[in-house]
């Protein structure tokens, strides 16, 4: 929301000289033939810093306060005193991105973490929501170096954009020394301690050289043209870079927004299906900073630590101990091929080398491995890598919507029961392993299975007595409503993947789980028999701890069930749009909902439309990627109702503007 050349001014502590500082700035960018604002949104105490910025700078433009109280203390116990509501964050962001549309300096009340309210919010969460680069004024004095160090830190571990640290005070030229030793990232200025202020010579001086210090940190900021970098070297994932359109370029995100340099837009893709808990979460990264630390990385075979062996037990419990043994790779491609490997090796491990076939499902998609691509059967994806696949057997899954993978939808599970009964008698004797995304195929385009030709699946796998593997990279950590999809079936898995939510969206991580059955057929004297797979980076300790800090997120905010509540919010929208717009298809599982358009078809993965619709969901406030011809919804579990709100309200204004032709 911040103009290029607006700031915040915090301090290490009370009485550092935070106004003199903003005063300063403001009386240089008057004599500079630019605009002097000032803005103090929540001031406490008799004293007010407004007349004091008015007595120093008599030309600076002065914004109102938000919240005035006369007690001398944090505004959470000034409110308290003066037995009036306590600040709100929310409404004093709304006022500063009105304010910011020109430049301001703007002045906190108190250090970083000086807190608004008895809910918690500090500074550092309206500075990080309002994107302003900040400065740190701190004195120059005994106890600077440990006020100064904290305050340095606590910016810089909530990524917030530290323009330089101001010491005001008599020079102390060892304090300073240290300091810019510690911090040699970070640049420190000197601002000198003056009785008369504007009435003292240096004063004008000092004033240029401060406005000269901050504003060479922010020509600094704006130095790198990003999209220009990225045009010159990035190669973006599933992109054609012949024809497309110029990447959104995220500058920060917290909660369920995306920060983009024109504004704020509700990431409605959970961040590619991963940010389940919401942006910037502090308890996950602090604990990667913890981690980090102590121990940051350790080979993973022949040794073990903590973070490992602790979040392997929390998985285990999630499953109700059905699947105990959790084998942890780096993301979801890798995962599912581990689950496959165990579901073949089985087989040879046992003597059983004529099982050399797995039974996939048409729409699926497992990943872009070799292994994961053989399996998988998403048209459009994998094409040209099909001369080096190895042979699968495939289905065709019952969605309860006609798709284009099952046009009839849910009148054909009869027959597609039939016709799965008698492929698994003819071949059983050859199949490995089947495997399976349960309930909801992603990638080919949110297509949602009948829970009872699902369970079919389940039934058919026991009497056979063939390892299920089920792809819960997407499904699972409760997107659909449950911990794992199969929990609300009948169905109990023999191997299960898991990736994407593990750490709540932070940082990579996946792992592949499996009941004591199949672990127990790679017991063996020979060392061939074990599982001979791993990577440099398996049970990474910061991983593993990040999943860990996820997992109480989830505990905690019950997130785990979220998508039951998120699913009757997509029903009452789905059934407005379908009336209102007659889209096609409308279908809600957990937390995902998903719909075509009228007149285009479902599951076509080049629709143009995919890339008009980004285009016009930003103008709506939305980040918005279609499948195709598919446009979904998937936000983060952690969504409140008035963010799902503006989300669907988003897509409500999308539909018209595609009524009336726009694009």
């Amino acid at each position: 929301m911040n103009h290029e050349n607006s700031i915040f001014i915090s301090g290490t502590g009370t009485d550092v000289g935070k106004t003199i500082i903003a005063s300063a700035l403001l009386w240089s960018r008057s004599r500079n033939n630019n605009t002097a604002n000032y803005w103090k949104p929540i001031q406490t105490g008799p004293t007010k810093d407004a007349s004091q910025v008015r007595d120093l700078c008599p030309t600076a433009h002065i914004f109102p306060t938000v919240y005035d109280y006369p007690d001398p203390a944090s505004p959470d116990q000034a409110a308290n005193t003066a037995n009036v509501p306590q600040p709100e964050i929310d409404l004093v962001l709304k006022k500063a991105e009105e304010i910011t549309k020109v430049p301001v300096i703007v002045e906190g009340a108190g250090g970083i973490l000086v807190p608004f309210n008895k809910k918690g919010e500090t500074w550092k969460d309206f500075i990080k929501e309002s994107q302003l680069p900040l400065v740190i004024v701190g004195h120059t004095g005994l106890g600077t170096i440990n006020h100064t160090a904290m305050s340095v830190k606590i910016a810089e571990t909530a990524g917030l954009k530290i323009l330089g640290v101001v010491l005001q005070g008599e020079q102390h030229e060892d304090n300073f020394a240290s300091l810019q030793s510690m911090f040699p990232h970070i640049r420190f200025h000197h601002f000198p301690k003056m009785s008369e202020l504007n009435q003292n010579p240096d004063w004008e001086t000092s004033c240029n050289n401060l406005h000269t210090f901050v504003d060479q940190q922010l020509g600094l900021t704006k130095a790198a043209n990003i999209d220009t970098i990225d045009k010159n070297h990035c190669w973006h994932p599933y992109t054609q870079h012949k024809t497309h359109n110029d990447p959104e370029q995220i500058i920060g995100a917290n909660g369920v927004w995306y920060q983009t340099d024109h504004g704020k837009l509700l990431d409605t893709t959970s961040s590619w299906w991963v940010n389940t808990v919401g942006h910037g979460r502090p308890e996950i990264g602090e604990a990667i900073h913890r981690q980090q630390a102590k121990l940051d990385h350790s080979i993973f075979a022949n040794a073990t630590h903590e973070p490992g062996a602790l979040l392997a037990q929390r998985l285990a419990e999630l499953t109700e101990h059905e699947l105990p043994k959790i084998f942890y790779t780096d993301n979801g491609s890798c995962a599912v091929e581990v689950g496959m490997k165990m579901a073949a090796q089985k087989w040879v491990n046992c003597g059983e080398t004529n099982r050399n076939q797995f039974l996939s499902f048409k729409g699926s998609y497992h990943g872009d491995t070799f292994g994961t691509m053989s399996v998988a059967a998403s048209d459009g994806f994998h094409n040209a890598f099909t001369p080096w696949m190895f042979e699968t057997l495939f289905a065709t899954p019952i969605t309860k919507h006609k798709s284009s993978i099952c046009p009839e939808g849910k009148s054909g599970l009869s027959s597609g029961i039939t016709q799965l009964e008698q492929l698994f008698e003819k071949k059983h004797s050859q199949v490995a392993g089947v495997l399976i995304e349960p309930l909801v195929q992603g990638a080919s385009g949110m297509n949602m299975q009948l829970k009872e030709w699902f369970e079919t699946v389940g039934k058919l796998c026991q009497r056979y007595e063939i390892p299920l593997i089920l792809d819960e990279v997407f499904t699972g950590m409760g997107r659909l409503g449950s911990p794992f999809a199969w929990q609300q079936t009948s169905v109990i898995p023999d191997i299960m993947c898991i990736a994407k939510g593990l750490t709540g969206g932070t940082i990579p991580l996946a792992a592949t789980l499996a009941s004591n059955e199949i672990y127990n057929d790679f017991l063996y004297p020979e060392k061939e028999k074990a599982l001979l797979h791993g990577h440099s980076f398996t049970g990474n300790p910061i991983a593993c701890a990040a999943a860990l800090a996820a997992l109480d997120i989830y505990e905690k905010e019950n997130l785990m069930t979220r998508g039951k509540e998120i699913q009757k919010w997509n029903e009452k929208w789905l059934n407005e749009a379908e009336e209102s717009f007659k889209i096609k298809n409308p279908r809600t599982c957990g937390a995902v909902l998903a719909f075509e358009l009228p007149g285009t078809a479902s599951g076509d993965y080049f629709s143009a439309i995919a890339n008009e619709i980004p285009k016009i969901a930003r103008k709506h406030g939305l980040f918005l990627r279609p499948l195709g011809s598919t446009i979904y919804l998937v936000p983060a579990l952690s969504i409140t109702n008035e963010e799902y709100s503006f989300a669907v309200g988003g897509l409500t204004n999308i539909l018209k503007e595609l009524e009336r032709g726009g694009t």
